[in-house]
C-alpha cells in the first residue's frame, strides 16, 4: 500500500509539472515577426501568393517559428497572402490570446491602411493606421506604429487590416504607457439634417484629435462649418487637445451665401472614399445613400450632396 501511495504521488507530481510547463508555454504571448522577404512562408505561398493560415511558436530566445494552426505550442495564429519582399503580407489577420494589457506594433507602409483590433465579444478595443507615408524596410527601427489593448481581463484579440503588413509584434504593455482614454461622440442635437454622424472614437487624454470634415451630413442650403461641445465651437478639420472627460460634439450649420449655379468658372468636386484619409466607413448594398463634398464658389465653401444607389451593386470601403 505504501508503494502504491508513492507511485500515485509521483504520478501526480509528474502531471503537475507537465501542466505547469504547458500553462507556461501557452500563456506566452510576446513575439516579434519580421514578415519581409517571405519569412515563415513556403515557396508555393511566395511564388503563387496563395492564402495561408498557421500558428507561431516562440523559443526561449524569442525566435519565432511556424507550427500548425491549433498546435499546443502556438501562441498566435497568423493568416494572409504574400505580397512582396519589401511590403510583406496583405489580407493580414492575427489571433492572439492575452491575459491583460498588451502593446501591438506593426510596420508602416506608404500604401498601408487601417487596422482594427477586436476582443472575444467582437468589440473594437483599438484601431489605428499603418499608412504614414514611410515603408518599414527603409528604416525598421523607426517605421513602426503602436496601439494598445488596455483591458485587464483575459480575452482573445483579433488584429486585422493594414493593407500591407511587413512586421507584427505583440508584448505585455508597460503600465506607464497605459494612459487614460476618453470617448469623442457625435450628436445632431437640434440640427435638422440628413445622413450619418461620424462614429464614436476613443483617444488618450491630452493628445491632439483632428475633427472630421463633413462627408455624410447634409442640410439643404447650409454647410457644416464646425463642431461644438456646447461651450466652444471648432472648425471642421481643426485639431483639439482632448480633455480629461468624454465629449459630445454637435454640428454647426451655416446658411450658404452662394450655390453651384453662381459659379463663373469650373468647380472640381472630390468625394473621398479612402478610410486612411478621413472617409467614414461606407457599407451600402442594394440601397440608396449619399455623400457630401465641399466646393468653392466665388471664394465661398459650400457642402454639395451626391446621391447614389447601389441596386444592383454595392459600395464598401471597410
Amino acid at each position: 500500500m505504501k508503494h502504491f501511495r508513492t507511485k500515485i504521488s509521483m504520478l501526480l507530481a509528474m502531471l503537475l509539472v507537465q501542466l505547469t510547463a504547458f500553462a507556461a508555454q501557452t500563456s506566452v504571448t510576446a513575439f516579434k515577426a519580421d514578415l519581409t522577404n517571405g519569412n515563415l512562408l513556403t515557396t508555393d505561398e511566395i511564388t503563387n501568393k496563395t492564402a495561408f493560415e498557421f500558428g507561431v511558436a516562440v523559443a526561449a530566445d524569442g525566435t519565432v517559428s511556424r507550427v500548425d494552426k491549433g498546435s499546443a505550442s502556438a501562441v498566435a495564429t497568423l493568416s494572409g497572402k504574400f505580397h512582396s519582399n519589401e511590403h510583406g503580407w496583405n489580407n493580414f489577420k492575427a489571433t492572439v490570446a492575452v491575459t491583460g494589457p498588451v502593446k501591438i506594433t506593426m510596420g508602416t507602409c506608404a500604401w498601408g491602411g487601417n487596422v482594427n483590433v477586436t476582443n472575444s465579444n467582437g468589440e473594437t478595443v483599438a484601431n489605428f493606421t499603418t499608412n504614414t507615408g514611410a515603408c518599414y524596410h527603409q528604416d525598421k527601427d523607426k517605421n513602426v506604429v503602436t496601439a494598445y489593448y488596455k483591458g485587464t481581463e483575459a480575452t482573445t484579440l483579433t488584429i486585422s487590416g493594414g493593407s500591407y503588413v511587413p512586421y507584427f509584434a505583440i508584448e505585455t504593455a508597460d503600465p506607464s504607457e497605459l494612459k487614460q482614454e476618453v470617448s469623442i461622440s457625435y450628436s445632431l442635437g437640434s440640427a435638422s439634417a440628413q445622413g450619418t454622424l461620424p462614429a464614436t472614437e476613443k483617444a488618450e487624454v491630452g493628445t491632439t484629435y483632428t475633427l472630421p470634415v463633413n462627408h455624410t451630413l447634409y442640410a439643404a442650403g447650409k454647410t457644416l462649418t464646425g463642431w461644438t461641445d456646447g461651450t466652444k465651437e471648432y472648425a471642421t478639420g481643426s485639431t483639439i487637445t482632448l480633455p480629461a472627460s468624454d465629449i459630445t460634439l454637435k454640428p454647426v450649420f451655416t446658411q450658404n451665401e452662394v450655390n453651384l449655379s453662381d459659379r463663373s468658372e469650373a468647380v472640381t468636386l472630390k468625394w473621398n472614399f479612402r478610410r486612411d484619409q478621413g472617409a467614414p466607413i461606407l457599407q451600402y448594398e442594394g440601397k440608396a445613400g449619399f455623400l457630401v463634398a465641399q466646393a468653392t464658389v466665388n471664394g465661398k465653401t459650400i457642402d454639395v450632396k451626391m446621391p447614389f444607389i447601389t441596386s444592383p451593386g454595392k459600395l464598401n470601403n471597410k
